[in-house]
């Protein structure tokens, strides 16, 4: 019975070692989320940067992230409130100017804000799906990027 016991002991012991020593992530912890200013946009030809066809549940973002998703988040007084979706980042694009690098989507120009991954700007099919997404957010929310396959 004692062994038993110190080794029931052993083992709760070694599994909080190990919580306290792994990372976070490792126990299924929530991921740090990051601000990020929204924008909307459509097209009467809705093609993105790659040729894919633009559709709702598509953003563009950082170059880098191409492929990727990134779950969008309400921004509820500087802290994550709820899911607004997941949007496939399959375009890139401008943004505005922040007045500082080189710009790799508009030449001569500094960077943009969607080429630094400042802004993230949703596809929507028509204006007024545009304007329900800026209400929605008005311009600011959290962001979470995730590997994505489709």
């Amino acid at each position: 019975m004692k062994k038993e016991f110190g080794l029931l002991i052993g083992l709760l012991m070694g599994m909080i070692i190990g919580a306290l020593t792994l990372p976070r992530e490792a126990w299924g912890a929530e991921p740090e989320l990051k601000q990020v200013n929204i924008t909307a946009y459509y097209s009467e030809n809705p093609t993105g940067c790659r040729g894919d066809r633009m559709r709702e549940g598509i953003a563009a973002g950082k170059q880098e992230w191409y492929g990727k998703a990134v779950i969008i988040y309400l921004n509820d007084n500087g802290k994550p409130g709820e899911v607004v979706g997941v949007f496939e980042v399959l375009d890139t694009g401008y943004g505005k100017d922040t007045g500082s690098g080189e710009s790799r989507v508009k030449k001569g120009r500094h960077l943009g804000t969607i080429e630094t991954g400042q802004t993230i700007d949703i596809y929507r099919d028509n204006y007024e799906r545009c304007k329900e997404i800026m209400k929605l957010t008005g311009g600011k929310a959290f962001y979470q990027l995730v590997d994505a396959e489709g």
